[in-house]
């Protein structure tokens, strides 16, 4: 073998390899790529099945604050919502003295879709649960019977401002490493 054709076959090894390289190095960042995908999208359905579900048992959806000689905070607005779903006092009354719950962005990074039960008196220390990381916005949107929206409020003296709401639109963005997913659901209330 020459010199000349240990060269040409050096030449078409790096060649050969280069290729192999560039193909397993795509492969690879695909791979990443669709296991991100996947993580956003479970990620994204198990905090929306949950809304979902606490949601479509709302009886009285919350717009108050200082309920219950506390400093907690209730508003219902385009990106978060209070509700009551169940008559923890079994007073027959679906209220503020009952357990409260609330969805929002929160937690240490910002991005945290997160959970508050506010439980009634005596246990009035609320409880916090993660429900999806990843968060990049959440929006609700409100319609009574007719489908007729009804714009969100930040004025919390209105504290009867929802009560014709019967359905909830939900819509959650979850972003990681330039990769979004959106999840829209639109909940019926039974309760109404």
């Amino acid at each position: 073998m020459s010199l000349t054709e240990v060269l040409v076959f050096a030449l078409l090894l790096t060649l050969v390899l280069a290729a192999v390289y560039s193909l397993l190095t795509s492969g690879i960042g695909s791979w990443g790529k669709g296991e991100t995908a996947i993580e956003l999208q479970q990620n994204a359905r198990l905090a929306m099945n949950k809304m979902v579900e606490e949601i479509r048992k709302a009886h009285t959806i919350v717009n108050a604050e200082n309920v219950r000689g506390t400093s907690y905070d209730f508003p219902t607005n385009g990106s978060e919502i209070s509700f009551v779903n169940e008559d923890s006092d079994k007073d027959g009354d679906y209220d503020v003295y009952d357990k409260i719950i609330k969805y929002r962005i929160g937690g240490s990074s910002g991005a945290t879709l997160v959970n508050w039960v506010f439980n009634p008196p005596p246990k009035t220390k609320p409880g916090y649960f993660a429900l999806a990381e990843y968060v990049e916005e959440l929006n609700f949107r409100f319609f009574d019977a007719n489908s007729v929206e009804i714009l969100p409020t930040n004025d919390i003296s209105l504290t009867n401002y929802y009560d014709n709401v019967t359905c909830i639109e939900i819509s959650i963005v979850v972003s990681k490493d330039k990769m979004r997913k959106q999840l829209t659901s639109k909940v019926r209330l039974r309760n109404r």
